[in-house]
This record gives C-alpha cells, structure tokens and sequence, in this order.
C-alpha cells in the first residue's frame, strides 16, 4: 500500500490555508490545543 502522509499534509494546508479562510473571512492556524477532562456528555 502506498504511504499517502505527503498527500493528507497537503490536504491539511490546503483546507486550512485556502478553503477555510474564503469560507469564513478569518484565518486559520496550525496549533496544539490543551484537553481538560471532567467534561459531562
């Protein structure tokens, strides 16, 4: 099978650098975000 990591980092930017800031008039970046838990369902 075919590593596709290359093509789904792309599409990552892509999605991220062009299609969510025409979609929304905002930008948008790649960070780690911090998890709290004892969130209730």
């Amino acid at each position: 099978m075919a590593d596709s990591t290359i093509a789904l980092k792309d599409v990552e930017n892509w999605i991220r650098n062009e299609f969510l800031p025409k979609k929304y008039h905002q930008s948008f970046s790649k960070q780690k975000l911090g998890v709290q838990s004892g969130g209730v369902l």
